[in-house]
């Protein structure tokens, strides 16, 4: 059993990142040819140098990538202070490890004080070669040593991999890659789904509550240094996280993320296939929301299943809240970051739970208190505005219901409530209790009645936008919508008064019909409707 104190430093982190230490670089013969003298940057001698270069010109702005040790004769840059420090603040800000620059050539004893006072306040090693060698050596010797080490990662690496592997190969479950894993790390792993669920884990011979404090502390906090973390995939979107706990001090970061990242790649095969028990908590909460809005529950197994997929046994009454995209407006990670963030408050304050079904996100949320449920309702409204572009994402509240099976008739309306919305950039929700009739249009519209109804009443206004490039249905959609007042819909459209009465009377003379007539302009509304919710 690992002690307390071990487990305090889990969240310190570990390893070596891709590089070489600089201290190590200047250690290899080339460069202690040169006799480098350091004459700024002493404090940056740690810094990780992943290439080398010669560079012989004043503008590197956009032609480095960070971590290289820059070797210049000094000739492009003369004595000109102004040049001086703008090179060297445009290989601070570009991230190089360091320059050296070889005497005896455009600076024949010192280098200029400028160039040193700049690389000092930068905090940029600075080397001053006392001694002429071939860069091509000192190139080829860091070059070498940078896949020297490479390759024995790769040689380390390799039975740590093959033991993931025969994970596999075995037709192993979740649990048997996460106990393989820690194994390997000699640290905790842990296995989230995308609703902050923990559905596996090994504590790697720690106390595993200690574990579970220091992971938990971690991600209120949003800190995720100390720790490798990789997405796990199942059906093409987010499942979860795979998190590993850097502690392993003897093992370096870039095999520990490959072994993470490999693991990760394991569990999202073993999930595609579907026959792992272990995490069938994790894999339901989509699912067994879906499952409930369809109706595949009764009262007291609904109960049941949500209690074993961790929410509160209070009692409280519920009721949804839906997330839908704004039509093609779309993130392309989804909803994975935005459901972790809801489900991250303190156990009191935040929803039961969140699952994605189909393309909308639901958010079960308590109805403790007044209080308490504006404020888990402000927290979704708050994280859907610091994860989302705005305009991308509609919120529909639907009506509190006294246990779970009626919630699950709730569901599907309130997410065709968010669906179905129209931009909203205020700071509410969208009301998924009230009566509405784009609940049946948005069922119907896919129907073949739906698609003849739609080509019917809008066929010549249809035929006229793509033939002369108007724009004339959503004039009549914008019309409509704001209850046939003129004003409102020219500056809907941003168009003059005299302008929107050219296109309604062009539009009215390609219907062959008075759209103010009630009747009309109800099945023309219903026929915009229909093709909206068409797509």
């Amino acid at each position: 059993m690992r002690t307390d104190d071990d487990v305090d430093t889990l969240s310190g982190g570990a390893g070596h990142p891709k590089g070489m230490p600089l201290s190590d670089i200047l250690a290899l013969q080339p460069l202690r040819r040169a006799h480098p003298q350091l004459m700024a940057g002493e404090s940056a001698l740690d810094r990780l140098v992943r290439w080398a270069h010669v560079f012989d010109h004043v503008d590197v702005r956009g032609l480095l990538r960070g971590g290289e040790f820059i070797l210049s004769t000094g000739s492009p840059l003369g004595e000109d202070e102004r040049v001086l420090r703008g090179f060297v603040d445009d290989l601070a800000d570009e991230g190089a490890a360091a320059l050296g620059i070889e005497l005896g050539g455009a600076y024949a004893q010192e280098l200029p004080g400028e160039l040193v006072r700049r690389a000092r306040q930068r905090e940029l090693p600075l080397f001053a070669f006392r001694r002429r060698v071939r860069f091509a050596e000192i190139t080829e010797a860091i070059h070498h040593a940078l896949i020297d080490q490479t390759h024995e990662v790769r040689r380390r690496a390799a039975p740590l991999l093959e033991a993931v592997d025969a994970v596999a190969l075995a037709g192993g479950g979740v649990q048997e890659f996460i106990d393989t894993l820690a194994g390997a790390l000699g640290a905790p792993v842990i296995l989230e789904d995308i609703a902050r669920g923990i559905t596996a884990f090994n504590a790697a011979g720690f106390r595993q509550d200690r574990v579970l404090d220091a992971f938990q502390s971690a991600r209120n906090a949003n800190d995720p240094s100390g720790m490798i973390t990789m997405s796990v995939r199942r059906s093409g979107a987010v499942w979860g996280d795979l998190s590993a706990f850097e502690f392993d001090a003897q093992l370096d970061a870039r095999l520990a993320r490959e072994l993470v990242e490999r693991t990760a790649l394991m569990i999202s095969l073993c999930l595609a296939r579907g026959h792992d028990d272990t995490v069938a908590r994790g894999l339901t909460r989509g699912e067994f929301l879906g499952n409930l809005g369809k109706g595949q529950f009764s009262r007291s197994s609904a109960e049941e299943s949500a209690i074993a997929l961790g929410a509160d046994r209070a009692g409280h009454p519920l009721f949804p809240v839906a997330l839908a995209w704004q039509g093609a407006k779309r993130v392309p990670e989804g909803w994975g970051t935005l459901a972790r963030r809801i489900m991250r408050s303190p156990l009191s304050e935040r929803p039961l739970m969140a699952g994605q079904v189909g393309d909308e996100l639901l958010v079960i949320v308590p109805a403790a208190s007044p209080e308490s449920t504006e404020r888990i309702l402000a927290q979704i409204r708050e994280t859907t505005a610091d994860e989302m572009p705005p305009g991308t994402v509609n919120i529909a509240q639907g009506p509190l219901t006294g246990n779970w099976a009626d919630l699950g008739r709730r569901l599907r309306p309130t997410a065709i409530s968010a669906l179905t919305a129209g931009p909203h950039t205020g700071a509410g929700f969208v009301d998924g209790s009230l009566p509405n009739a784009d609940w049946l249009l948005y069922e119907l519209a896919d129907g073949a009645s739906a698609a003849k109804y739609t080509e019917h009443v809008l066929a010549p206004l249809l035929r006229h936008d793509r033939t002369h490039g108007s724009d004339l249905v959503r004039t009549l959609a914008e019309y409509l919508s704001s209850g046939r007042k003129k004003t409102a819909a020219a500056e809907s459209l941003r168009l003059n008064r005299q302008s929107l009465y050219d296109r309604l009377g062009r539009i009215a003379a390609l219907l062959n019909a008075d759209i103010d007539e009630p009747d009309i302009a109800f099945a023309l509304e219903l026929a915009l409707r229909l093709r909206a919710h068409r797509g």
